[in-house]
């Protein structure tokens, strides 16, 4: 809530600049997605059936000023309550500055191993980490990015303690965050390439990783083909935390194919992830969608089946 009020505030100063070039634009959207799972199995226990809903809302402020310069204010409104992400923000030729809660640098300019378009069903053994470094959650932070120089960008950003900073109390420097990230893309001959690079440090978890990833598009007609692998050390101890994945997505008119595989290496544990699934776009706004996800722990297995439905607005 105090994220929220915060960002609100800032919204409203924002519209009532002197310097504005022309009125600002405020704009509201969202998404809300359903999905029904089979039974299945976690070990020997069967699975009942599982139903699983999330919704978001989404509040978007700009203003571009005399001397070009956009400043704005963005907060997403989860349905399970508080804000998801609620920041401030000023872009110009020299990048953008983004202050409050958002992705990090690295998350935000790293390319991961693609994603099916179906909701998790939320049961399931563990199925290791995220593929991309610095993707760790929304905390407070400062976000540098700098302009698209020749389809070429970087970043840097800084989070103190969040937990500190939501009790009321001073950051604690020895558990900051700092992240950097770079991202180049590119065309051949038609064929699109995306490849992104990231790095964190995370003392408040003792966790340092890096990530590299490239997606490549174009090769046939809505084909898209991604990999990604982050490496990590976790506590003091230096516990391996690494994730590779491999993306496919294929779009055929109203039908999106999609296939992803996710491998880790956790400790001494070597969760596997493997999804299937296809949808329909029922509209511009809406598709419906099965998908089947299986998930291997190395002691435990679960495999689910389900439906789902996506909206947009």
């Amino acid at each position: 809530m105090k994220k929220l009020l915060l960002a609100s505030s800032a919204a409203v100063a924002l519209t009532a600049a002197p310097v504005a070039a022309q009125a600002a634009e405020m704009s509201v959207g969202g998404w809300s997605t359903i999905g029904v799972w089979s039974g299945g199995k976690i070990g020997t226990d069967t699975v009942g059936l599982s139903v699983r809903t999330d919704s978001e809302l989404t509040f978007h402020i700009s203003e571009t000023l005399d001397d070009g310069m956009t400043v704005g204010a963005k907060w997403d409104l989860e349905s399970t309550g508080g804000a998801d992400e609620a920041y401030v923000y000023a872009e110009s030729g020299f990048g953008k500055v983004i202050i409050g809660s958002d992705d990090s640098a690295a998350a935000q300019l790293a390319v991961g191993a693609g994603h099916t378009t179906v909701p998790d069903q939320g049961a399931g053994p563990s199925s290791g980490g995220n593929t991309v470094a610095g993707d760790n959650g929304d905390e407070d932070k400062i976000v540098y990015i700098s302009p698209d120089l020749g389809g070429a960008q970087v970043g840097i950003s800084y989070a103190p303690d969040a937990s500190a900073e939501n009790t009321g109390g001073l950051a604690a420097k020895n558990k900051s965050e700092i992240t950097l990230g770079a991202n180049w893309s590119g065309d051949f001959d038609g064929i699109s390439v995306t490849a992104g690079l990231g790095y964190a440090n995370d003392k408040g978890t003792d966790l340092t990783e890096t990530s590299i990833g490239v997606k490549v598009s174009g090769f046939a007609p809505g084909m898209t083909a991604s990999f990604s692998h982050r490496t990590g050390e976790v506590g003091t101890a230096k516990t391996k935390d690494n994730t590779t994945g491999l993306g496919f997505q294929a779009v055929l008119d109203d039908i999106t194919v999609s296939a992803r595989y996710r491998t880790s290496e956790v400790g001494a544990t070597k969760p596997k992830r493997t999804e299937l699934a296809a949808s329909m776009d029922l509209s511009d706004n809406a598709n419906v969608g099965v998908a089947i996800r299986t998930d291997d722990d190395g002691t435990t297995s679960a495999t689910v089946i389900g439906v789902a439905m996506g909206m947009w607005y």
